[in-house]
């Protein structure tokens, strides 16, 4: 042993020993020699052999055998013997330390600390050196316990006595520091470490990783080329690498990591680089580089780091379709919750926000966080699903101060149109703190939700809370009048009106003041507010522009401005057509007398679009302009779709006037009808059906209801007109004559004496009716003088075929001839003659003539007729006269209550005498103006032309003549049933010679009826 043959004094301790196997001493010295030999297994046996003799039993031998057995590797066995040597208290102090501390050593190799602490604790007392210190912060260190960690390696520091020691413990300190971040602390412990030991590799390393941290990268960089000057590893070149990054020295980090990536590494290892390198080709903006490389980082190892750097990459050169693909990969090999919402995002900017929903609702199924209801929100708020967003900023909002996050969702809900979420989240914003603003904004808007939820009340109480929040403009006052005009404070409402108009002019103020001062009952304010409104009606809405419109249309028309009151309904309607107002202005049109207007614009309302009375309405126009036009049967036609909607005796009556007037006389009879059935004492009804009857031929059934009319109201001076004309269609002249002295009589009844007879319009009217019905004779005088003679035409008096000066004639009309009333049948005689120079009569001109003539035709002035001229003077003959007469125009005849009026007649006369063969037309116009002097004389002045042609005319009577005259006619005092007695009318012309022998001169006639 002592010459160092540890082997050969091992052997001959075995010898010995198995001579004397219970030397006590021999054994514990070849125990020893063999733990020395690293003999462990040889160690353990003895070590147990010697333990299980209690004469050799020792606590050395206990020491070895745990040493052995730790280095065989059965830990349990040795942690056992280590512990039970270190509580042997019969031990020495020296082992039971050893004991304790290689127990302790072997618990922290293993990694059980918690065990190790234990047995720190239980040597405590009995240790007190570096070794023990530095295992406690080892401990302390490993099971987080940092605090302690550091408390324990400081204490280390201060208990070593070696600089190695010292060196280490400084060192852990360091690295406990690091680990919580405390680096200026690491940075001081680490280069203190340094100093002991300058060339400590790994101390350099930590001091590179420190400064790192600090930012110091030239320092960092100054340590990690020390560090490859004397060990170069991949690593260390990693770190400058990464050094290289930190100092943004991108083409020097281009190229360490494209080294680094050159020599071989593992799979995870190429990986990190090659994604490293990626990441600086961005900083270079070698994009497609960085693309590459990502792709073949990828292709190294698959991650959702590695496809989520590709995919970020791709997006930013603009594909992010190929993005989202390898997006999707990568949540298809590893889904999270970051993949879901990188997806999220690069699906909105592809336009598809379903799938970026989608994928948002999927990561917030893998991480339910308020970011992510919120970025969900923006989503569904972007896809105009308000209402989802809302739900989804709920679960975000903020625990302090919400006031201004329930704003925002209460405005998603508006967008949503869910009034009363919205209403709930301003409530619940206006009962936090809120900014000046914000205040007069939430409660503006909670009095508008009120209002549209019907709570008027609230909505006043929020807006004057606006109000008192400092909100003084002119909408808020506008508004607070609408709530107050809904509830009918009027004088409140035109208050509040009044403020928002001071702060801001406009146009739907005004309008609204208006209302007001019309429910104030101040109409003509209310006129003058809308005429301020109408000046710059352009800005209000189009709504706000009809309603003023429409209330000036009202206005003007009560005021009887029809004009007014149509171009502003006609502005209404440019605004937006309304059915009712159109209606207003097609009634408008036509009281102006614009009737294609009017029915244009009335034809042009939809029917579905009026009220039952407005159809009604709309139809009684329409029927009212067509019976102006006298387009009667059309105007029937719209009257009928008022007579269904309203089916009243008037509007029978309505449609039996049209139809009669139509000429339809059967259907005015079946109309008069439903009238009469409807009001059967309506006396205006009765007589229109008795007329009516009349005109479709049943006269008998018209004559009934006029008698019982007449019976029933013998003071009816109408119904005793509308009778006779019944009794003339039946030929019963003289009854209508009766009759309509009856109805004179009854006129006159009714007429007070202090009246003059012409207070009555009928009462002339029926005189000269009944002067035709009862007239039976007719006498005719008259005589012309024309004081050069010569060929004259002889005129409407004196037969215009035939010329002559003078004459007389005799004219019989009997009574219900043909069953007519209108002189249908008339018979005549004559005598006529011709004058020299002077008046006296030429007597060998007289002739004679007896005639009978026929009127054809009820309505007009037709007559045809036969004469028998009968020679009487020398210069006559006997003949055949064949004729026809046509008149137009009136005589000169009284009107009553006029100051002048037109006076114009035409007459043509044709005849043919048969025994001479000659034919004669004569041709007569006359215009002028009467003028009544007196209650009878009545003055005309007019213009005459007169033609008159003969064939054959051997002495040359053919002539036309033309020129001014006048008439004088008097008419003598009438009866009590008559207008006038006789007349006599003295006309004076002056005939100028237009073609023919002779020349103009005056012609003076006198004429006298009878």
């Amino acid at each position: 042993m002592k010459e160092g043959k540890a082997r050969e004094a091992t052997d001959e301790l075995a010898s010995y020993l198995r001579r004397d196997p219970y030397d006590v001493a021999a054994r514990q010295t070849y125990l020893i020699l063999l733990y020395q030999q690293g003999r462990y297994a040889e160690t353990a046996c003895q070590a147990t052999s010697l333990l299980k003799d209690e004469s050799s039993w020792s606590e050395s031998a206990l020491v070895y055998r745990a040493l052995a057995e730790q280095s065989l590797g059965q830990t349990a066995r040795a942690l056992m013997d280590f512990r039970d040597a270190a509580v042997n208290v019969s031990a020495p102090r020296a082992e039971r330390v050893f004991a304790a501390n290689s127990e302790i050593e072997l618990l922290i190799r293993n990694g059980n600390f918690a065990e190790a602490q234990k047995a720190l604790q239980g040597i405590a007392r009995e240790a007190d050196d570096f070794a023990f210190y530095y295992r406690k912060g080892i401990v302390a260190d490993a099971l987080g316990h940092d605090v302690d960690a550091q408390s324990a390696y400081q204490s280390a520091i201060n208990k070593a006595i070696k600089d190695s020691d010292r060196a280490t413990a400084l060192a852990a300190a360091g690295q406990v520091a690091m680990r919580g971040s405390r680096w200026a602390e690491a940075s001081g412990l680490l280069r203190a470490a340094h100093e002991i030991e300058p060339h400590n590799i790994d101390l350099i390393r930590a001091l590179v990783a420190v400064d790192r941290h600090l930012g110091k990268y030239d320092e960092a960089v100054t340590l990690m080329r020390a560090v490859l000057a004397v060990a170069a590893s991949r690593r260390d070149r990693e770190v400058l690498a990464e050094l290289s990054v930190s100092r943004k020295e991108w083409v020097r980090a281009a190229e360490q990591y494209t080294a680094l990536l050159e020599e071989p590494g593992g799979v995870e290892d190429r990986y990190r680089l090659t994604m490293t390198l990626a990441q600086i080709y961005q900083q270079l903006g070698r994009h497609l580089d960085a693309e590459a490389t990502l792709r073949k980082a990828v292709s190294i190892k698959m991650t959702p780091e590695g496809l989520g750097t590709l995919a970020t990459q791709l997006d930013m050169d603009g594909r992010t379709s190929e993005a989202t693909q390898i997006l999707e990969t990568s949540a298809a090999l590893s889904p999270s919750a970051q993949v879901h919402a990188q997806l999220s995002v690069l699906y909105e900017k592809l336009g598809n926000r379903a799938a970026a929903i989608t994928h948002l609702k999927d990561a917030l199924r893998m991480a339910d966080t308020p970011l992510l209801h919120e970025r969900l929100g923006y989503l569904y708020a972007g896809n105009g699903s308000y209402a989802s967003a809302a739900r989804e900023f709920e679960q975000a909002t903020p625990r302090r101060r919400p006031g201004l996050w329930h704003i925002h969702i209460a405005e998603l809900y508006a967008k949503a149109g869910d009034r009363s979420s919205e209403l709930a989240h301003l409530d619940l914003a206006a009962a936090e703190p809120l900014e000046p603003a914000s205040r007069r904004y939430v409660e503006r808007q909670r009095g508008f939700l009120h209002s549209q939820l019907g709570d008027t009340e609230q909505s006043i109480e929020a807006w004057r809370a606006a109000v008192a929040a400092g909100l003084d403009d002119s909408a808020i006052h506008q508004d607070l009048g609408f709530a107050l005009l809904q509830l009918q404070r009027w004088d409140a409402a035109r208050a509040e009106f009044l403020r928002s108009n001071e702060r801001e002019p406009s146009p739907r103020t005004l309008y609204y003041i208006a209302q007001c001062y019309g429910k104030l009952g101040q109409p003509d304010i209310a006129l003058n507010y809308l005429k301020l409104a109408e000046r710059d009606a352009q800005r209000l809405d189009p709504s706000t522009r009809k309603a003023l419109y429409d209330e000036l249309g009202f206005g003007y028309s009560a005021d009887g401005k029809e004009l007014e009151a149509a171009a502003a309904w006609r502005n209404s309607l440019g605004v937006r057509y309304d059915a009712p107002i159109a209606l207003k202005l097609a009634l408008a049109e036509r009281r102006l007398g614009h009737t294609d207007e009017a029915e244009t614009t009335a034809r042009a309302i939809p029917y579905a679009e009026l009220t039952v009375p407005q159809r009604i309405m709309r139809a009684e126009l329409i029927a009212e302009i067509l019976e102006g036009k006298r387009q009667f049967s059309v105007a029937r036609a719209a009257l009928v779709e008022a007579a269904e909607l309203q089916p009243t005796a008037e509007h029978a009556h309505r449609l039996g006037l049209l139809a009669q007037r139509a000429g339809n006389d059967s259907q005015a009879v079946d109309d008069y009808e439903t009238a009469v059935a409807r009001e059967p004492d309506n006396l205006l009804y009765a007589e229109s059906l008795a007329y009516a009857y009349r005109r479709a031929g049943r006269t008998r059934e018209g004559e009934e209801i006029l008698e019982r009319i007449v019976a029933r109201y013998p003071d009816r001076v109408a119904a005793y007109r509308e009778l006779a004309y019944t009794q003339l269609a039946l030929g019963r002249q003289n009854d209508a004559a009766t009759t309509l002295r009856q109805g004179i009589d009854a006129q006159l009844a009714t007429t007070p004496p202090s009246e003059s007879e012409r207070a009555s319009e009928a009462l002339p009217a029926m005189r000269a009716e009944y002067q035709t019905l009862a007239r039976r004779f007719a006498t005719t005088v008259y005589e012309s003088y024309r004081a050069n003679g010569g060929p004259a035409v002889g005129g409407t008096l004196n037969g215009g075929v035939i010329p002559s000066a003078g004459g007389a004639e005799l004219s019989y009309f009997p009574a219900g001839a043909l069953n007519r009333s209108d002189a249908a049948l008339q018979f005549t005689g004559r005598l006529f003659w011709t004058t020299a120079n002077e008046l006296a009569i030429d007597r060998q001109s007289i002739q004679a003539g007896l005639s009978v003539r026929y009127k054809p035709l009820a309505q007009t002035n037709l007559f045809v007729g036969a004469e028998r001229l009968i020679k009487v003077g020398a210069d006559t003959r006997s003949d055949w006269l064949l004729r026809g007469s046509f008149g137009l125009g009136n005589e000169v005849e009284r009107q009553a209550d006029r100051t002048h009026w037109k006076y114009w007649q035409f007459y043509a006369d044709a005849g043919y005498f048969v025994s001479s063969r000659t034919e004669a037309t004569y041709l007569e116009f006359r215009r002028g103006v009467t003028l009544p002097a007196t209650a009878n004389l009545l003055i005309t002045p007019h213009v005459v032309l007169a033609y008159r042609q003969q064939s054959p005319d051997p002495s040359r009577t053919s002539i036309s003549e033309g020129g001014p005259g006048v008439s004088f006619k008097y008419l003598f005092r009438g009866s009590r049933y008559e207008p006038h007695g006789p007349t006599f009318d003295a006309l004076l012309q002056y005939r100028a010679r237009l073609s023919g022998r002779g020349h103009g001169d005056w012609v003076l006639t006198g004429v006298a009826r009878f």
